[in-house]
């Protein structure tokens, strides 16, 4: 019987043979070379030149230094104080695609929960192919899927002064609704945006907490609402 070894060093061979196919046809085709190794499972796996419009496809829309919202049960929680919390606020938000939102593909796993995120079904958001990230996230979690999730640029439409900070009106405040359930939130929100006829408008938003109670336990989430 084969060792284990054997297998792999198969596989390592394989990819060799396969980058130095890929290679060929690289200088034939004039197209950017892909490289492929094995991994220690001995899965071969492919990677592509990075590019800059592969470094986009893993950055979302909301940048490092964003101050974020955070729905809990006690209300909404805004930048990294647990004592931020506020019911609701008034918001500006682009409703075109790409500006003010982005949709992406999210799965959840592990204890404490783990998120692994894809803007284009290719590449994953922490490294990495998609492909592989569903994998190790379903030997973690075999029930794991995948589901939609959206990132949600909000301008404060006028100061908001909280317990231990005070943002100023224009700051960027952004969302991730990362649970099914706060999509449909979102999802909500934009039948109600495409019945107003607002949808690719800047519209002004009441941004709301709200508590969800299920088999005894308790978390929050966040509604929007057209404001007059």
């Amino acid at each position: 019987m084969a060792s284990i070894q054997d297998a792999i060093n198969q596989a390592q061979s394989a990819a060799e043979d396969m980058a130095a196919s890929q290679a060929a046809a690289h200088d034939n085709s004039g197209t950017d070379i892909i490289e492929a190794r094995a991994n220690p499972a001995g899965q071969v796996q492919t990677f592509s030149k990075p590019s800059m419009a592969t470094v986009q496809a893993t950055t979302g829309l909301l940048g490092r230094n964003t101050v974020f919202l955070k729905p809990t049960e006690f209300g909404l929680q805004v930048g990294k104080e647990k004592k931020n919390l506020v019911e609701s606020f008034e918001a500006y938000l682009d409703l075109t695609e790409e500006t003010g939102f982005r949709l992406k593909h999210t799965i959840r796993f592990g204890n404490p929960a783990q998120y692994l995120s894809s803007y284009d079904g290719v590449t994953c958001n922490k490294g990495g192919s998609w492909h592989d990230a569903l994998m190790k996230a379903k030997m973690a979690a075999p029930d794991a899927e995948p589901y939609f999730a959206a990132e949600i640029k909000l301008e404060l439409a006028e100061e908001l002064a909280l317990n231990k900070e005070t943002f100023a009106a224009g700051t960027t405040i952004g969302y991730d609704t990362s649970a099914p359930s706060r999509f449909s939130d979102w999802s909500d929100f934009w039948e109600a945006a495409v019945a107003a006829g607002v949808v690719g408008q800047r519209v002004k938003v009441k941004v709301i907490g709200k508590e969800i109670s299920h088999n005894g336990n308790n978390w929050g989430t966040v509604a929007f609402e057209l404001a007059d």
